[in-house]
């Protein structure tokens, strides 16, 4: 493993890699769901089949999956299969990568239910401002598969919704759950952003395609996009529900439809 805890992976357990490393806390009680829900795609059937799967590695392992997190800096323990549950726990502090810096204010924090807060800062490697965009969006996207799983009580992944040709960032795999993660700010931080209305609208549309029982956008950045957007629109929404999700944690609903009533509930 790097010593540094931050030599970067590619691949299809990436989007796990990325996520430890700009994980707050250095210990989390993970099930298989809420790893699946970073990923975006199921755990192969070894993984719930055989402990060996989550095994660490020695230093020349080439397991991509062990890699994701022992490159992260942290390393897997307490393995249930029985359960889908395992513990992993930081051995290394993560740095920035070579060229990138830490993004001032970039924290999140989601309270689970059942589960102690827990705070993730999204930061981001950047050696441009384009890609800077780009992998914070994508983290992002990572962070919110992760709070709507938990706030609809079922996993998500990308995938398709019966009846569309689209690839959604967030559908559960019985198609009762479909919604998409936009990350917008305002034109130049103060005019009306034409083209991500655009966007908004085109997915609006999409969803509302969907032979499914929920549907929402969930937005991050800037709040006035979503807000400004409903303001001239929002009558002509009819099943889609609105969320905004700040850089302190908080899942907001900005247009409720038939929403998570058990949530509400239990407050």
């Amino acid at each position: 493993m790097n010593e540094t805890g931050n030599t970067a992976v590619t691949g299809k357990y990436s989007p796990l890699h990325d996520f430890l490393r700009i994980f707050v806390k250095d210990r989390w009680h993970a099930s298989f769901a809420e790893v699946e829900a970073i990923l975006g795609f199921p755990l192969p059937k070894s993984a719930r089949t055989y402990q060996a799967w989550w095994a660490n590695q020695s230093n020349s392992g080439s397991h991509t999956h062990a890699q994701s997190w022992q490159r992260a800096g942290w390393k897997a323990r307490n393995v249930d299969l029985s359960d889908e549950t395992l513990v992993f726990e930081r051995v290394l502090r993560s740095a920035p990568e070579k060229g990138g810096e830490m993004s001032e204010g970039g924290v999140v924090q989601n309270e689970k239910r059942g589960l102690d807060a827990q705070t993730t800062e999204i930061t981001a490697a950047q050696t441009a401002s384009d890609r800077h965009a780009g992998s914070t969006h994508t983290l992002f996207e990572q962070l919110a598969r992760w709070v709507m799983s938990d706030a609809y009580v079922i996993s998500l992944a990308p995938g398709k919704s019966p009846g569309v040709n689209k690839v959604f960032d967030m559908t559960s795999s019985d198609g009762k759950v479909v919604g998409d993660a936009k990350y917008f700010t305002m034109v130049e931080g103060e005019r009306l952003p034409p083209a991500k209305f655009s966007v908004i609208a085109e997915y609006v549309w999409l969803l509302e395609k969907c032979d499914a029982e929920k549907k929402f956008l969930v937005f991050g950045n800037d709040r006035r996009v979503p807000e400004k957007w409903l303001e001239r629109y929002g009558s002509l929404v009819s099943d889609v529900a609105f969320f905004f999700l700040s850089d302190d944690g908080q899942l907001e609903v900005l247009k409720e439809t038939a929403m998570i009533k058990d949530r509400e509930g239990e407050s």
